[in-house]
């Protein structure tokens, strides 16, 4: 999984990675049967799209501005909180 935040965009998110033609890669692709299970677990607001090559299960998160305290403090509870959803959802099924 990576985590990230995008300074330059105001964004935080978190996306299923793996490398091509790996371990992971095959255990993101075996996540496919449960795609709808995952979209209700994990909410509307996650991309799960298993149609092209590399399987993409993702979501993101924008605030004004990630350089002022409480804009940073949301985007940081909110990006703890996705993590653990994410984490929770995924680390059964892999």
């Amino acid at each position: 999984m990576t985590v990230y935040r995008d300074m330059r965009a105001n964004r935080v998110g978190l996306d299923l990675s793996s490398n091509r033609n790996s371990v992971g890669e095959r255990a993101s692709k075996a996540l496919a049967s449960e795609a709808e299970e995952l979209a209700a677990e994990l909410g509307p607001d996650v991309t799960i799209d298993f149609a092209g090559d590399r399987p993409v299960i993702a979501q993101d998160f924008t605030v004004q501005d990630l350089e002022k305290p409480e804009d940073r403090a949301r985007a940081l509870n909110w990006l703890q909180e996705r993590t653990n959803a994410f984490i929770n959802a995924l680390r059964p099924r892999i």
